[in-house]
C-alpha cells in the first residue's frame, strides 16, 4: 500500500482524462506499437484524450520521430523519467503495457494498486499471470486495431473492478503463503 500512499504526493499538471504508459523507452517496450494503436483510435474510434508517456531510454529519439511521423505532436506528452510516477497512474483513465516480452509486468500491479484500469499485449513472460479473471479480456494480441478498440472499450466501461483482489494476489503475504504451500522436493 506504499504505492497508494505515494500516488497522493502531488497532482499531475494535466487535469483532463489521459491514457498512460510507464516504463523504459526501449524497442522491447514497443512504444511504436502503442503509438500506432493510439493513432488508429484517434482516426477511427473518435478517441480525444491525450497519451502520456513516462520513462526514458535509448529508443527515445525513435519514439519522437514516430510521433512526428504520425502527426501526434499535440496529442502525446513525453514526461521523461519520474522518481514517483504513481500520481500519474492514479489519475490516468487507463495504463497501457505494450511490451514484446516482460519478466513480470510490475507496472500493471502498480497501476492496479492505484485503482487504474489496465490493458496489455500478450507479451512473452509473466503478464499472463497478472491478467487473469476479468482482466484476461484486456490482454490483446499484437494488432493495433484490436488494441485500440479494447482500449476505447475499457475507457468507456462503467464496470467496477475489484482492484484489491488483484493486489492481494501479489502481496508479499500471499506470495509467501503460496511458496510455503509448495511441495518439498
Amino acid at each position: 500500500f506504499i504505492i497508494r500512499k505515494k500516488s497522493f504526493e502531488y497532482e499531475p499538471d494535466i487535469k483532463e482524462p489521459y491514457i498512460l504508459s510507464v516504463g523504459r523507452i526501449t524497442p522491447n517496450k514497443n512504444i511504436s506499437f502503442l503509438l500506432d494503436s493510439y493513432k488508429y483510435a484517434k482516426d477511427n474510434l473518435s478517441l480525444t484524450m491525450p497519451l502520456v508517456v513516462v520513462g526514458g531510454g535509448h529508443d527515445i529519439e525513435n519514439v519522437k520521430s514516430k510521433i512526428i511521423e504520425l502527426n501526434l505532436e499535440d496529442d502525446v506528452k513525453l514526461l521523461g523519467m519520474l522518481e514517483n510516477p504513481y500520481p500519474w497512474m492514479k489519475n490516468a483513465k487507463i495504463l497501457t503495457s505494450t511490451s514484446k516480452a516482460e519478466g513480470f509486468g510490475m507496472v500493471l500491479i502498480e497501476a492496479l494498486s492505484c485503482s487504474t484500469k489496465v490493458i496489455s499485449t500478450k507479451s512473452i513472460g509473466g503478464v499472463k499471470d497478472i491478467m487473469i479473471d476479468d482482466l484476461k479480456k484486456s490482454m490483446i494480441d499484437f494488432s493495433e486495431e484490436m488494441f485500440a478498440k479494447r482500449m476505447c472499450e475499457i475507457i468507456d466501461e462503467e464496470k467496477i473492478i475489484d482492484f484489491d483482489k488483484y493486489i492481494e494476489r501479489f502481496s508479499a503475504k500471499s506470495i509467501v503463503q503460496r511458496y510455503e504451500e509448495l511441495p518439498l522436493a
